[in-house]
């Protein structure tokens, strides 16, 4: 152990051998303190757990290093590893190659920290009501068409998932792709199902098929009003959820973009 005083002392570490202690600091400016005795160094880079064990699999690829761990700490990391009889220029060559990988997971970690933390459970109360509010609003031209004109124009089911998006992003939704995704998507089933079996019960179609079965003298069973209401919206709602799903899939690109939009970028449009 002697010997590993002097070494340090030669590499500029501050020694104290009645603490059993070295201190010094790496050349990536990270501080460090190792305790031989204990078999363990102490560096100041925080990092989460995963990374931690990120950088345990790197550091371990070195053979004389395969049993050695990396802990997390309040402070910082530490480092076991058998000591007994270690060269000075060993030990630096692990701190050195610990403090280099373990500064880039920390800047890692921190990132992904900043981009899932950053934004306010606020946004995603914004971006659910925008999806809905913009599913509600590309649904408006189907409506007038079959209000006006009376046409079932199912296709327009494409305009309610892109504006649902649209309505998304306009309130700042939060940048999850996953919450944005479901948030489109359920806000754009609600939109199109509801159209299309508001429109059966209060455009007439209801009332038509009552009539026609009146006059044919035919009483239907609920399960059979069921089946023969499904039967007469089912294709309609079948295609215009097949043209909304086609509407998102076209934007995905756009999608994407904003959801993975950097945070220094991110703000009101």
């Amino acid at each position: 152990m002697e010997q590993l005083w002097k070494d340090a002392e030669a590499l500029g570490w501050k020694v104290n051998a009645e603490a059993g202690t070295i201190d010094g600091l790496t050349a990536a400016a990270v501080a460090f303190r190792v305790l031989p005795c204990e078999d363990r160094a102490i560096l100041a880079v925080r990092m989460a757990e995963k990374k931690c064990a990120k950088l345990q699999s790197r550091l371990a690829q070195n053979p004389a290093f395969s049993t050695l761990t990396v802990l997390p700490t309040d402070n910082g990391i530490e480092l076991h590893f058998p000591m007994t009889d270690i060269p000075a220029a060993v030990l630096q060559d692990v701190l050195e190659t610990a403090s280099r990988w373990g500064v880039e997971l920390a800047s890692e970690s921190f990132t992904d920290k900043l981009e899932t933390s950053r934004e306010p459970a606020v946004a995603y109360l914004r971006g659910a009501l925008g999806a809905l509010i913009g599913a509600l609003i590309g649904a408006l031209p189907w409506f007038l068409v079959q209000w006006l004109v009376g046409w079932n124009m199912w296709y327009l089911g494409a305009l309610v998932g892109i504006a649902s998006f649209y309505g998304y992003a306009f309130l700042w939704g939060a940048h999850d792709t996953g919450f944005a995704l479901g948030s489109v998507i359920v806000s754009s089933l609600l939109a199109t199902v509801g159209f299309t079996v508001g429109a059966f019960f209060l455009g007439g179609d209801y009332a038509l098929l009552v009539e026609f079965y009146a006059e044919e003298g035919v009483r239907l069973t609920t399960m059979e009003w069921v089946r023969e209401i499904a039967s007469w919206i089912g294709g309609d709602l079948l295609w215009s959820l097949l043209c909304c799903g086609a509407g998102l899939f076209g934007i995905r690109g756009r999608i994407l973009a904003y959801t993975h939009e950097h945070i220094f970028l991110r703000g009101r449009r």
